[in-house]
């Protein structure tokens, strides 16, 4: 086999950190480098028998994470004295005899990560010990940063974190030299970066239960190990586990409790499992409600029971009362003052355990509160939370975050954190199977919310982990470094993903794919189109077929890519790419098809007929993919992982739609349309043009954008349902308020247009449903034409009502103004921005000819 020639940026999380090194592994000898594997020489790995669980874990996995590569797998040893002339030596600073001998020769300077949170260093040295002539050192400030640095280097030498759970096969090399280098990493932005593993009913708990583990019978520790395994390599360390009916409770198996222990994973729980204990089974145990105020003995037993269980170990403790399960909490008649006076006592009291079984310092144990759904209701009412304590800001389930720290907020003690989802089961819709979140949309909010100090606690809501794999990892990247992809650069994450798994000549392709299929998704989702299968106009500006044609063609190119993988990826393209987009086109496939079905069949068309066969095709076609990913791939290894049609949303009415034929109808009439394909080629100073009686315009295809205030409107590149978005960026910036000062200090954009039209017209912003960033903020932009008198447009979304079940299912937010125009011709409209956090995706001026249609009118551009 060819020998491939490859040097990896070493984490690509690194890359944006100041004066960053790359660490590059060859294939031949290189002065001072460490032979991996060269010839017959073959590196040994030291680990202290005495330094944790998870350095001895690791340095076993670099280990066969080496043979996996080479064929070759090096020693693991504990005596430095049987080490070869190669060596790489892995420790943790004041837990490895070896390391510690290195730091105090002054053969390694460790000043800069000692006492440092999960902050590692790889560092060459020639003769590091009399019998090694050359050795790369690992050294972590603790456990899991030495850890992250052995997956570093499992990561430069071929093996992706997706090894195992998307089966990205390492590619053969016959020889591997780490060529000299010296690099820091770490601490990371996030303290705490980790995962809900939820909606498990589907997929992970059968498949973890009938194929993977069936002497467990369900998620037991087999199952977690493979977690924990996938958390490091990506660099996380919290997990809140699996907790529904089906799943036995995660501490109920004392070997899951002390397996993440082992691997250095701190082990929480969900927003309604009060001191880390589900309490999904306690209408079965015969004590009483579920209640604080009448059966505070009971329910407090209960809580003490895990605190005892789970005290020695390393937690991040869950704080507050929901219902039973994720029920809002008893009494719920009760009046405001009342719940949040009881939710303070059932605080106080689980603290009370904490210092009796963790640490008597309880400022010294880490705690969230979760003001998820009536627990926000209940905090923003009043409720007296100990500074100590870090909440964890949620967001609406689709995407956009309630709130965020307030200015004396930012100065807790606990400071605070986002729980977010990128798989949700729940009202008003859905989303299980697919991962259609675009990692634009989560850039946006997390680094939102990491500037208002949400700098904790990051949770993600996974699912089942599949399919959910390149979401999961933006978030891991993201955690570690906050600024490993700045706003313009957002579009290489997926290269950076689709070349480390795919290689380098394919991943402007399949990163090309990728995006399309987020851009598609985010604006509507799959799993949601039986909540209104009509929503795609079939009548105007071509929009439902435009939809159809822009998913067939997108099926056709992931469909040629697979062509070009080589053998030992495919699997893995099937996973993380193929299946996905091909499970989202052939969904948009028939629903979409089943409206034109019942267009012809009103018309007694016999076309009806051809557009039932395409959506009985496209479900027989999601049918044998999903199959295929559950029995096909290695030999059946995800039997049960994927659950599609039959489903993941019939619990809240999902159907699957149901074409009816024609029988001798007419023949070759037609749905009339109206409108005409988007623009696609815009200059680099756009103008724009009233055509049938609107002006419509991207909002990223603005003519000037001007800064005040060290403010500006920016584009984000790969957020938007027709196009990208635009933000004001600093999202710190102060407020501008007051309408007279607009013109001089607020960031303005200004689009410049002509129209033969004179009169009102009405002007609509689509937005994204984005949430005020908090209680010292609105939601406001003003807008204007020409020199009117801006007026201002407050769209926060206060409560969860219809409106907001109809923005999140569209993923935007429409408002209207009026404006009059007193003459035809040149002019220019103007939106200022009054609060940051508001999101702008297109504005239509109306004037007459607006038809009804989902994403707006195409773009109209001057010539």
């Amino acid at each position: 086999m060819k020998i491939m020639k490859f040097a990896l940026i070493f984490g690509l999380l690194c890359v944006a950190r100041s004066g960053a090194a790359e660490l590059s592994i060859g294939h031949e000898d290189a002065p001072g480098g460490v032979k991996i594997v060269l010839g017959t020489t073959t590196a040994d790995v030291y680990v202290d028998a005495a330094d944790y669980k998870v350095v001895n874990i690791a340095a076993g996995l670099l280990s066969e994470d080496v043979e996996r590569v080479t064929s070759k797998k090096p020693r693991v040893i504990n005596s430095a004295a049987q080490l070869g002339s190669n060596a790489i030596i892995v420790g943790t600073i004041d837990h490895s005899q070896v390391v510690d001998q290195l730091i105090e020769s002054r053969k390694i300077d460790v000043s800069d990560i000692r006492g440092q949170w999960e902050s590692f260093k790889l560092q060459m040295i020639d003769h590091p010990l009399p019998n090694v002539q050359s050795a790369l050192v690992i050294v972590g400030s603790d456990r899991r940063a030495t850890a992250y640095g052995i997956f570093e280097l499992s990561r430069a030498i071929g093996v992706s974190p997706w090894y195992w759970w998307a089966d990205v096969t390492p590619l053969h090399q016959d020889a591997l030299v780490i060529k000299p280098a010296t690099i820091k990493d770490g601490p990371p932005s996030v303290k705490y970066r980790g995962i809900f593993i939820n909606d498990e009913d589907w997929g992970l708990q059968p498949w973890a239960a009938k194929t993977f583990d069936p002497q467990q019978k369900d998620i037991g520790p087999k199952t977690y190990e493979k977690v924990y395994e996938l958390m490091l390599r990506l660099k996380m360390n919290y997990i809140w586990p699996a907790m529904h009916e089906c799943t036995i409770e995660f501490g109920k198996i004392d070997r899951n409790i002390s397996l993440a222990n082992d691997w250095g994973i701190s082990a929480g729980a969900s927003h309604p499992e009060g001191m880390n204990r589900n309490n999904v089974d306690w209408p079965k145990l015969g004590k009483g409600e579920w209640r604080y105020d009448t059966n505070r003995e009971n329910v407090l037993a209960f809580w003490e029971e895990w605190a005892a269980k789970r005290g020695p170990y390393d937690n991040v403790w869950t704080l507050g009362m929901r219902g039973v399960h994720d029920a809002p909490m008893l009494p719920v008649n009760a009046d405001m003052p009342t719940k949040v006076k009881l939710l303070e006592h059932a605080i106080s009291d689980q603290r009370d355990l904490l210092k009796k079984y963790v640490n008597p310092d309880i400022s010294n144990v880490p705690q969230i509160f979760c003001p998820y759904k009536e627990a926000l209701a209940q905090y923003r009412a009043g409720l007296q939370l100990p500074d100590d304590i870090t909440i964890v800001w949620t967001e609406d389930n689709y995407g956009y975050i309630r709130q965020l720290s307030n200015p004396q907020e930012q100065g807790r003690q606990g400071g605070s954190g986002v729980y977010y989802h990128i798989s949700y089961l729940g009202s008003p819709f859905s989303y299980v199977w697919l991962n259609t979140t675009p990692p634009a949309l989560i850039w946006e909010e997390m680094t939102k919310a990491y500037a208002y100090g949400a700098d904790r606690v990051w949770v993600l809501n996974v699912g089942d982990i599949k399919p959910g794999e390149v979401g999961m990892e933006f978030w891991s990247r993201l955690g570690w470094n906050i600024n490993a992809y700045e706003r313009e650069k957002l579009p290489q994450y997926l290269i950076d993903w689709a070349g480390g798994i795919f290689g380098k000549d394919l991943s402007g392709e399949i990163s090309s794919v990728m995006d399309k299929y987020y851009r598609f998704g985010f604006a509507r989702k799959p799993e949601s189109l039986y909540r209104d299968p009509a929503c795609f106009s079939l009548t105007n500006y071509d929009e439902a077929q435009l939809r159809l044609a822009d998913y067939s063609q997108l099926l056709a190119k992931v469909d040629s890519i697979s062509q070009k993988i080589p053998a030992e990826r495919k699997d893995a393209f099937f996973e993380l790419v193929q299946y996905p987009v091909r499970m989202a086109a052939l969904t948009n496939e028939a629903f979409i098809c089943t409206e034109f079905n019942k267009a012809y069949v009103k018309q007694n068309d016999m076309l009806a007929n051809q557009y039932a066969d395409r959506v009985e095709k496209a479900l027989a076609q999601i049918d044998a993919d999903t199959n295929h990913y559950n029995n096909g791939i290695q030999g059946g290894k995800w039997k049960n992982i994927i659950t599609a049609r039959g489903t993941t949303s019939d619990r809240w009415g999902f159907k699957w739609p149901q074409p009816v034929r024609v029988q001798n109808g007419a023949m070759n009439s037609t749905v009339e349309t109206v409108g005409s394909k988007n623009v696609e080629n815009v200059p680099a100073n756009p103008s724009f043009a009233e055509k049938d009686g609107y002006i419509s315009i991207e909002a990223e295809h603005f003519t000037r954008s001007i800064t005040r205030g060290n403010a500006q409107w920016q584009i984000i590149p790969g957020l938007g349902r027709s196009g990208d978005t635009v933000s004001v960026y600093p999202v710190t910036v102060a407020t501008i308020d007051k309408p007279e000062n607009l013109a001089s200090q607020s960031p303005s954009l200004e689009y410049d247009l002509t129209t033969a039209f004179t009169g009102e017209a009405e002007i609509i912003a689509y937005c994204l449903p984005t949430r005020s960033i908090n209680s010292a903020r609105g939601l406001r932009y003003a807008i204007a034409i020409d020199n009117a008198p801006p007026q201002v447009v407050d769209f926060n979304q206060a409560t969860e009502d219809q409106r907001w079940q109809q923005n999140v299912q569209k993923d935007t937010a429409i408002t209207q103004t009026k404006h009059n125009l007193t003459t035809s011709g040149k002019h220019t409209l103007k939106v200022w921005m009054v609060d940051p956090g508001v999101v702008i995706d297109k504005i239509v001026i109306n004037i007459g000819g607006l038809k009804d249609s989902y994403l707006g009118p195409p773009e109209t551009i001057a010539n």
